[in-house]
């Protein structure tokens, strides 16, 4: 699942700093999450999945992504 929130971030052609500014948090919590040391809380998990364009499932590993 780690892999995922970077591969979702570079799939959207979004830096690290310029998606943790869309989302409203900041680079060291998204690097957390990317880095497997924390997770984002579902309401934060629904906004990556509309920045990043991608499904829930996608995100979190159930599925490759489609795009």
């Amino acid at each position: 699942m780690v892999a995922m929130y970077r591969e979702a971030r570079e799939r959207a052609a979004l830096t690290a700093q310029q998606a943790a500014t869309q989302l409203d948090i900041s680079i060291t919590t998204l690097l957390s999450w990317e880095n497997g040391k924390t997770a984002p809380s579902a309401l934060k998990l629904v906004e990556l999945c509309r920045l990043y364009d991608c499904m829930p499932n996608e995100l979190l590993g159930f599925v490759k992504f489609q795009k």
